[in-house]
């Protein structure tokens, strides 16, 4: 079976590729996330981690976890937090199809303009994201090093903390 989708050079390989090597960090991160467990992968790139992440999400998705991915890429690397995190509650609100009309999770942003971004974002956990999703939710972030020269990084690693605990 040597044809052209054997070979896959860049990008991740979809659910069940023939050649996806299953490692014992796909045990791992399997066993730890449906203990909800926080977990990371760190590596170099083209090292397996997007296609670890594939393969994990079509697992869970079975067992009936709701699973998303963000791509921090897309958010900006110089956005403001207003805009950041406006962005990552938008993308979360899209992905989770959270309500079937496309202006809501602007509406709800707006409409709390009085607490700062990092705030917001952590009602819009509490308030939408959790009371909305009746299932396990696991979140992956993707493509981290994005967050590197956000000058509000600490106050987004101390939320997912929060999160997590």
């Amino acid at each position: 079976m040597a044809g052209n989708n054997y070979f896959k050079v860049g990008g991740s390989l979809r659910y069940g590729h023939p050649t996806y090597i299953i490692r014992k960090a796909d045990r791992d991160i399997y066993e730890a996330l449906r203990q909800q467990e926080f977990c990371y992968v760190l590596n170099s790139r083209q090292m397996g981690k997007s296609s670890l992440r594939v393969r994990t999400m079509k697992t869970l998705v079975k067992e009936g976890f709701k699973c998303v991915a963000i791509d921090l890429g897309i958010l900006g690397r110089f956005a403001t937090s207003e805009q950041w995190y406006g962005g990552l509650a938008a993308e979360l609100w899209r992905k989770l199809r959270l309500t079937p009309g496309i202006d809501d999770d602007l509406a709800w942003w707006r409409s709390h303009s009085e607490l700062s971004p990092v705030q917001k974002f952590s009602r819009f956990i509490e308030d939408i994201l959790l009371v909305n999703c009746t299932k396990n939710i696991v979140i992956f972030l993707d493509e981290v090093d994005n967050i590197i020269n956000l000058s509000f990084r600490d106050e987004l690693l101390s939320l997912i903390r929060n999160c997590y605990e």
